[in-house]
């Protein structure tokens, strides 16, 4: 059989267009025309969630750039303050009620209300102000029984040494006695001798006694702690600095410092000399006292029960300033401790010495 060159031309496409469905044949072109397949309906619902999924997180981003704040205290206006000033007879010294560790350096025997100290491990957010607080001790303590003589901050990992009592070493000069010594420093002869557990009264030149509820001189830690802040009060520190999720909402939300978790009328201190800024009351941190620093720096407390300051009084370190409550958004009761440079938050925890 004779096959015309048509024939097989139409053939060839045949092969070649094996499986498709053809809808004509066009004998003026020469060339078949295919039946394109439409898109299956089975791919329009991913189709349709993808669309929908991509809108929600453009919604999402443009509703976290609202929530992220650009400038922190640059139109941080608080309205009059509407909270209670009162004291209310408040202890003005609290403290977290943590035991010592079991192993004082002097023994197991020690008569009561004698001199003694134990180790303890430094974690990895303590700061020296935070440990002191822990334990119910003045900072000068502290840096006193450790010999502590730089700003640099404590090492995680590294072991200090805890009194069981605040106060300093004062090491003997050349014609130092107990007498002069107790006279010198306005203490009781006799407790310099049982705080030390003392048999005799002869001392010599360069030993250290221990001398109970005596402070630091007030240049010399101020050349330690330099331009850091101490703790304001004492609590449970957590570190919420940044932005963060919620737990229970699920959105994203930014912490200007750290929170201080302790009982309402807790004692809040100030945590560096300066001037009290404003005193008011706002609807996300409540009660606030804004405190204004050497350095362009700032310092806010908030979430406060009652405030003991006014505007523009000025304050020194460990001043007393408030009582800690749950006056802000938050329901539990703690203190929001935020540090301000130049009107912009910064780590607060970094800046704590």
């Amino acid at each position: 059989m004779v096959v015309s060159v048509d024939s097989q031309k139409i053939l060839k496409k045949k092969r070649q267009y094996k499986g498709r469905k053809v809808s004509s044949y066009s004998p003026m072109k020469r060339s078949l025309n295919l039946k394109r397949t439409p898109i299956s309906l089975y791919f329009l619902p991913f189709i349709s969630a993808l669309f929908i999924f991509s809108i929600y997180i453009n919604i999402s981003d443009v509703f976290w750039q609202i929530k992220t704040p650009e400038m922190t205290l640059h139109n941080f206006v608080l309205p009059d303050d509407i909270g209670t000033r009162s004291k209310n007879n408040r202890s003005l010294r609290a403290f977290v009620d943590i035991p010592l560790p079991e192993n004082p350096q002097k023994g197991s025997s020690n008569p009561e209300g004698s001199f003694y100290l134990s180790s303890y491990i430094v974690r990895e957010d303590d700061r020296y102000s935070i440990i002191a607080e822990k334990f119910n001790l003045t900072l000068d303590s502290l840096l006193s029984v450790n010999h502590i003589d730089s700003s640099s901050l404590p090492i995680p990992g590294i072991e200090i040494k805890i009194p069981n009592i605040s106060g300093i070493y004062y090491r003997v000069l050349k014609g130092d006695t107990l007498t002069s010594i107790s006279t010198k420093f306005n203490l009781d002869l006799q407790e310099i001798t049982h705080v030390n557990q003392l048999f005799s009264s002869v001392i010599h030149t360069g030993e250290e006694l221990f001398l109970p509820e005596i402070a630091m001189d007030k240049d010399k830690i101020n050349k330690l702690i330099q331009n850091r802040f101490t703790i304001p009060s004492a609590g449970s520190v957590k570190n919420n600095y940044g932005s963060s999720i919620d737990p229970t909402t699920g959105l994203k939300n930014y912490s200007y410092g750290i929170d201080i978790i302790n009982s309402r009328g807790t004692a809040v201190y100030a945590s560096k000399a300066g001037i009290v800024k404003n005193t008011s009351y706002n609807s996300y941190f409540g009660r606030v006292v804004l405190l204004n620093h050497s350095g362009s720096f700032q310092s806010m407390y908030g979430c406060l029960d009652s405030i003991v300051v006014e505007p523009g009084q000025v304050v020194e370190r460990g001043e007393l300033l408030g009582y800690i409550g749950n006056s802000g958004f938050k329901t539990y009761e703690h203190l929001q401790f935020s540090i301000f440079k130049d009107k912009e938050d910064v780590d607060t925890l970094e800046y704590i010495f």
